[in-house]
């Protein structure tokens, strides 16, 4: 059977007719259909986009739209949302021009065809990858260290020191100028201290848009 409505309680009734020609019927029976489904997953992107796959369980949908903002919201998107209208058979979509680093919040929407009824995702968070970061190279010295790395989009360039086992603890320093190469001083270290850092990249937003991998040294005695 097709063309049904979705989440709707059925009924039926099954007929047979054997080769005698006797009829039999059976007693009547109920199922219930699916709720319309839609969900989202993050399968790419960049710095600046994402790529994801739209998963449904029904093939009729019209007016599809995909909805991204930087905050989330249970009912009504906020005012930097961007809305986006797909095709109606999309199972993926693309969106660009976003921020690094930072978690959206995303959602799809369309009108299902056969009830005509308006269906809604839930809200799903996807984030966007850091600005790739490089380690050019690196002098440690007794009570300092100095750092020089590159990034792929201008920012201000930093580093992230932390000590002890756990490394749990960080302070940032950061450089004055804003470039895509950065070179960052931190002093005030201890001699013979294990240190463990992180480059980091800060952009007009604000947000700490690259976080380079682990840097672990130690300042010599």
């Amino acid at each position: 059977m097709s063309h049904l409505r979705p989440n709707t309680l059925y009924a039926y009734q099954l007929e047979a007719e054997d080769t005698a020609g006797q009829q039999s019927v059976s007693e009547l029976g109920t199922f219930r259909t699916q709720p319309v489904k839609l969900t989202l997953t993050r399968t790419g992107g960049t710095d600046t986009t994402l790529q994801t796959r739209i998963d449904r369980n029904v093939a009729g949908l019209t007016g599809v739209t995909l909805t991204v903002a930087s905050r989330s919201w249970t009912s009504l998107p906020p005012g930097d949302a961007i809305s986006s209208s797909l095709p109606d058979h999309a199972t993926s979509a693309s969106v660009a021009r976003l921020l690094p680093n930072l978690t959206y919040y995303a959602q799809v929407s369309g009108t299902e065809t056969v009830a005509g009824t308006s269906v809604t995702s839930a809200v799903f968070p996807l984030k966007t990858l850091p600005v790739p970061l490089t380690l050019v190279s690196s002098q440690i010295t007794r009570n300092s260290a100095t750092f020089t790395f590159t990034s792929t989009s201008a920012g201000t360039g930093g580093m992230k020191i932390g000590t002890g086992s756990n490394h749990r603890s960080f302070s940032y320093t950061y450089a004055t100028e804003t470039g895509t190469r950065h070179i960052v001083t931190v002093k005030g270290l201890s001699a013979k201290t294990s240190y463990s850092a992180h480059a980091v990249l800060r952009q007009s937003h604000g947000n700490e848009a690259g976080l380079s991998a682990k840097i672990s040294f130690r300042t010599p005695r």
